[in-house]
Formats: C-alpha cells, sequence, structure tokens
C-alpha cells in the first residue's frame, strides 16, 4: 500500500504529464525566428539542434538555421500555487488575460524559451518550449523491484531499478505515448526525461558520488539491481582493484538509465534533443565521472541545476558555498568528460528583504533586491561566457508564498520575477532586458572581469566583529590546559577542537589536533583579554601544529580566532580547508540548524547541536572575511558526531619541513561559540 506522501507524487506526477500531453493542437504552427543570433548559421533542418562553431563555441540552431541562445524560465503556470490562478482572475478576468500578459513580458524581458515544468498553454505563442515528463523517476514510487531507491516526496529522493526486466517496456509505453505525438512540432526546444535523480545514493548529504553502489548492495539478495551488483563484482574481483568494479558498475548503471530512456525517446521521436535528468549540482559529490561520461555518450545537451556562489565584492562565481572553484573551470571538467554542450537548468538568487523567510530552498541569499540584481547580472554573464554553455533556465517565474503551500512546493523563497502579487521585480527584469538583448554578444564575451579585492582591506576582521556587535569582555566559561585533550572545555556542556584536512603523498584525512603543547594570556581583538592555545597533531610521519585565539564576550561566548599551522615533521604537508570542531558532551539526536535564513552572502553561518531530552544546546556562528565559510553539524551512520565549522582556502597550502601559514590578516577565520545550559539560560 502507498503512503499518502507517495500518493500525493503520483497524482503530482500523472499532472505533469497530463499537462505534456493534453490539449495540444493536432498540427503545429510554423516556426517564426525569435530573437535569431543572424551571424551565427547552421543547417536548416526544421528543428532546434547543436553544432559546434569554428570558434570552439557550442551554439543551438534553430529551425530556420539561426543561432539560438535559450533563455528560459522554470515554472510559469497558474497552478503551481493555490491562490495565484485565483488572484490572477480577479486581476485579468480570464485565465487568456494572464497568459496574454505574461507572455508579453518575458518577450519584452527576452526570454526565449518556456523551461521547466511550465503551463501547456502558453505555448506555440513566439516562445519556445521545452516539455518535462518524467520518465525514470515514477518507476520507483511503487517500491518493490522496481525502486533502487524509493521515492518519498520530492525530486532527489528516488532512483528506478534499471535492471528491472520491466524498465526498458516502461520507458517504450511512455515515449509512444508521450514524446510520439510532438515529433513534428517545430516550437519544441527538446525534452527534459527527469530531475535530481539521487545518483548519490542514500546520504543526506552529498558526501561520496558513488552512494548508488552502496544503496544497491544494501537491498535484499533477490532483489534484481541487487543480483546484478553481485553478479558483476564477481566477474571483475581479482581482475580489477575492488574501487575500480564499484566504477565501472556505477557506468554500467548509468548507461542502462541513459541508453534505454534515450533510445526509447528517439525511436518515439527522432527531431528533437534529449536534454536529460538535470543533475542535483555539479560538486564532484553529487554526480561520479563515469555517469558524466554516460550522459555525454547519449544526450544532446547535459543539463544540471546549479545554485552557485557569488562573490560580489570580487565578482567570483564559485560552485558553492564550501567550493574555492570557479563554475568557469568545474563546467569546463564537466566539458571534458561528457564531450558535450552544456545547459544550467536551474540557477537563483533569493533576497530577503520581501518579508519571504527564505529557510527552504536552495542557492545563496542576499540581503537586498540591489544585491540580487547584481548577483543575476553576474552569474548570467558568466554562464554565458563559457564556450560549453548555451543557455540557461531561471528558477522561477514567481515567487513562493512565506508560507509553503503543499508538501510539494515547501520553498518559501523570494525566487521570482514577478512577487506574489504578480507584479515584476522592475531592476531584475529590466536588468534581464538589457543583457538579453545583447545576448549574442555576451555569448562571445569574455568572463566578467575579478576585483582583486587585498586581505587587508577585507571588511571583516575579529575585531569589527566585536565592534559591531558592541561586545564587551566576559568571564572566561572555557578552560584550557595542556595534555591531551581538547583545546578548551565549555563550561560541563562541550569542547572546543580544530583539524585541517591533511594530505601527505597520497594519504588523505582529517586529523584532529589532540595535544594541548602550550596556553598563554594575549592581549585579543579591541583590547579584551584573550587566551592563546597551541596543539598539535599527528598524520601520518608528520606532525602539524595549530594556534588558536579565544576571547570571551560578555554574553557568555565567545570568539575563537584560526592564527597560524606549522609542519613540524619530515614530510611536507598540505591541506585546503581548516575546522573548527565544536562538540557536545549531551547525546544529540540531529543537529539543527538555527532559525535563520542559510548560506546569506556576507553573514555568518549558524548551527547548532540541540539536546534530545532537554533544552542544552551548543552552537557557533562561522566567520570568514575573505574565504567560504560552511557549518555542517551531521551524525553518521554509527552515530558518530561531526560538528565541522569550516573554512575552505581559496587555493590548497602546501608547508614543507618547518614551515609555516599564517592567514594574511589576523582574525581571518573566526567563530563564535555560545551554548545554553541546563537551566535554559545562556551559559
Amino acid at each position: 500500500m502507498m503512503t499518502p506522501m507517495r500518493d500525493t507524487v503520483k497524482i503530482f506526477i500523472v499532472g505533469l504529464l497530463l499537462a505534456a500531453t493534453t490539449s495540444l493542437p493536432a498540427g503545429f504552427p510554423p516556426y517564426v525566428p525569435q530573437n535569431p543570433i543572424r551571424d551565427v548559421t547552421g543547417r536548416k533542418t526544421g528543428f532546434f539542434h547543436v553544432e559546434k562553431q569554428a570558434d570552439g563555441r557550442w551554439w543551438v540552431i534553430d529551425p530556420a538555421g539561426y543561432g539560438f541562445v535559450p533563455i528560459g524560465v522554470d515554472q510559469c503556470r497558474l497552478e503551481h500555487h493555490p491562490g495565484y490562478k485565483e488572484l490572477m482572475l480577479a486581476k485579468h478576468g480570464t485565465v487568456e488575460g494572464w497568459e496574454a500578459e505574461t507572455i508579453a513580458r518575458l518577450k519584452d524581458w527576452g526570454f526565449t524559451l518556456f523551461g521547466g515544468a511550465c503551463s501547456h498553454r502558453l505555448f506555440h505563442r513566439g516562445i519556445a518550449h521545452t516539455i518535462y515528463p518524467w520518465v525514470g523517476e515514477p518507476y520507483s514510487f511503487d517500491g518493490g523491484e522496481k525502486a533502487i531507491l524509493k521515492g518519498t516526496g520530492h525530486p532527489g529522493t528516488a532512483f528506478p531499478n534499471v535492471f528491472d526486466p520491466g524498465f526498458e517496456e516502461h520507458c517504450r509505453h511512455c515515449a509512444k505515448r508521450v514524446f510520439a505525438p510532438q515529433k513534428n512540432d517545430p516550437w519544441l526546444f527538446g525534452w527534459f526525461f527527469d530531475n535530481e535523480l539521487a545518483w548519490w545514493g542514500n546520504q543526506h548529504e552529498m558526501v561520496d558520488c558513488y552512494g548508488l553502489v552502496d544503496a544497491i548492495a544494501a537491498l535484499p539478495p533477490e532483489h534484481s539491481a541487487r543480483k546484478a551488483h553481485d553478479d558483476f563484482f564477481a566477474a571483475h574481483r581479482g581482475e580489477w582493484p575492488t574501487a575500480k568494479i564499484r566504477r565501472e558498475f556505477m557506468r554500467l548503471v548509468a548507461e542502462r538509465y541513459f541508453g534505454i530512456i534515450t533510445s526509447a525517446i528517439r525511436e518515439a521521436d527522432p527531431n528533437h534533443m534529449v536534454l536529460g535528468c538535470r543533475f542535483a549540482g555539479v560538486g564532484e559529490a553529487s554526480v561520479a565521472p563515469e555517469v558524466w561520461e554516460s550522459a555525454g555518450r547519449h544526450l544532446d545537451i547535459v543539463t544540471f541545476n546549479n545554485y552557485p556562489w557569488a562573490d560580489l565584492e570580487r565578482r567570483r562565481v564559485l560552485v558553492s558555498e564550501s567550493s574555492s572553484q570557479t563554475v568557469i573551470d568545474r563546467y569546463a571538467e564537466i566539458y571534458r568528460l561528457t564531450g558535450r554542450p552544456l545547459m544550467v537548468a536551474e540557477w537563483s538568487f533569493p533576497a530577503l528583504d520581501r518579508g519571504m523567510p527564505c529557510t527552504w530552498g536552495a542557492g545563496m541569499r542576499v540581503k537586498t533586491q540591489a544585491e540580487r540584481v547584481q548577483a543575476c547580472e553576474l552569474v548570467a554573464k558568466t554562464f554565458l561566457s563559457c564556450p560549453q554553455v548555451v543557455g540557461y533556465d531561471y528558477f522561477m517565474w514567481r515567487d513562493q508564498p512565506a508560507v509553503a503551500a503543499s508538501s510539494m512546493s515547501k520553498e518559501n523563497c523570494n525566487y521570482g520575477l514577478v512577487d506574489v502579487d504578480g507584479n515584476p521585480y522592475a531592476d531584475l527584469t529590466a536588468m534581464f532586458r538589457r543583457l538579453h538583448a545583447e545576448v549574442g554578444f555576451w555569448r562571445r564575451a569574455a568572463a566578467p572581469s575579478e576585483n582583486v579585492v587585498p586581505d587587508s582591506c577585507m571588511p571583516q576582521s575579529a575585531a569589527e566583529y566585536v565592534r559591531r556587535r558592541r561586545a564587551q569582555g566576559g568571564k572566561p566559561r572555557f578552560s584550557c590546559s595542556t595534555g591531551t585533550g581538547p583545546i578548551a572545555r565549555i563550561g560541563g556542556i562541550g569542547s572546543l577542537n580544530v583539524c585541517i584536512d591533511s594530505k601527505v603523498g597520497e594519504k588523505r584525512g582529517y586529523p584532529l589536533a589532540k595535544q594541548v603543547e602550550e596556553v598563554r594570556s594575549e592581549v585579543g581583538p579591541e583590547g579584551l583579554p584573550s587566551t592563546v592555545v597551541v596543539s598539535t597533531g599527528c598524520f601520518g610521519e608528520t606532525t602539524f601544529e595549530c594556534e588558536v585565539r579565544l576571547t570571551p564576550l560578555h554574553d557568555g561566548s565567545f570568539l575563537a580566532e584560526f592564527r597560524r599551522v606549522k609542519n613540524r615533521g619530515p614530510s611536507s604537508i598540505t591541506f585546503g580547508t581548516c575546522f573548527f570542531f565544536p562538540a557536545a558532551a549531551f547525546p544529540a539526536e540531529s543537529a539543527y540548524p538555527l532559525r535563520q535564513a542559510p548560506m546569506v552572502w556576507n553573514e555568518p553561518r549558524r548551527l547548532a547541536w540541540r539536546e534530545t531530552e532537554g533544552v542544552r544546546e551548543l552552537g557557533c556562528e562561522t566567520w570568514s572575511a575573505a574565504w567560504s565559510p560552511r557549518s555542517a553539524f551531521w551524525i553518521g551512520k554509527q552515530g558518530d558526531v561531526h560538528p565541522d565549522a569550516m573554512f575552505q582556502c581559496r587555493h590548497p597550502v602546501t608547508l614543507g619541513a618547518g614551515e609555516e601559514w599564517t592567514p594574511p590578516q589576523d582574525g581571518l577565520f573566526f567563530i563564535r561559540v555560545w551554548w545554553r545550559g541546563p537551566n535554559g539560560r545562556h551559559q
């Protein structure tokens, strides 16, 4: 029996399929070029396709043979949130009135494509469209032999059993019913066939891109996918190392998934582009290299959803908040694996000044609409400058309500081109109008130039943090002593330690500094009395030394600043991330985020441990003036806790024997640690 949640998901998917296949005309209107790039030409096939030009850039060629830049918008429909349709009917009188206004607006703003999950009623009216019927994921919702991962109500939480004998027939049936009737439509840009599948397996966090292999290995022995796994490992054991067998089995899964689905689609519709499954992100932990390679063998355009981190001060676009890699470099790596053009199928930047909580949903948040315009322009120009990226779909048409409308629509963010009442964001849409009017130029332009900001000019130091909070020194609520143990014990409620992401030779690990060598007093930020702790840790034959400064504040919290790292061993050591490690002394069932919007540009990240039965808490604010801070409190499969307050270096640091690294600015890495005791008061 299906759960109510799974019933909801099934109804939602059926609705998408019906939206893709009903009320479309039997005959299709002829294509009229829209915003063509006339100095880019290719084969005139009558349908959209891609060609690589002499300068190495990929372009979409429209049905008339001209260059075309797909600039799409996602979820443009009345039915996305209850109440919106009624509001628009009250404003326009008819659905047709809303449709006419919406199409006119999108054309004025330079959008050329209806992206994922848009109303079919808007099609064939001067803007190209994609159709988005899920094919693979719905096969998993009934569980049993049809599922590797079972659907739980949100994209990215299911994966179909591509080894099930019925999967192939399911794909052919879907293709005949949904894809074949549209094969002669010149306005159809191409087909998506899934969204954000869980290639990383069962993990909540994307910690291993081969997690799907582990999920299959955990299935019952009689399950067809488990049998395929066991047979594959048995056939190659002794021939390949286990790691290679794991990689190659992942390739087999990807080949069956992409091969079966795309073969069914191309048999039913040989005319239109196959756009793939909209991968969930581009990080190394989300999609294995073998999966990228398989996607490139089968797809016309490889699509992914990527909500990057826009460093507005330096004008750099990074893959994510926790990455120091630019999207330009990462997309080039993906292209080397796929050999096919790329398209960003979702991206956006919510702002906090419109009343939406922005606590649920992807993407870096900014504080104001002005910063939102700045971030969107920087990222759009960066995307367009990539020779492999043919275009993008912006997420989304309309803001999402402050209160989630349904279990399938939990986001409560300011994503929209228009607000919840349907009013355009004038500055944002004006920026897109200007940008898209010259989209051919920006497709050939270099990436936006970066600002060089010296570390000495960083706006946020530990001292300035103290000044802004008007914080004063307080009585230390922590204790430090030499000997084996953490750098500080926190009022009987937890401890604080440090570690670095270390690599010595080919060996990599995350060793803690477990031996406190020195404790001394010092004058800290704004003249406050502080404690300096020097501790050491071992990794293989190499010993490293870390120095941290602790400054108590009047509210019982304290600042912890990462001051330096020294290599005291004989071998070179490389690190890319520094960690503070605030561990609770009480049992915490789970980590939880404080009630704040996550990933806010130029704001600290706040997380805490909370006691399952009681009110004790241990939390931190993570700050970095120049580099990318991230907190991720999580519990492993064996119940092991991981309170990681991380600072990603812009470039890996390598220290030879005896060498020392000091952040270029005092207080560059710091956190504020706070806690709540058994009496419910801050300690």
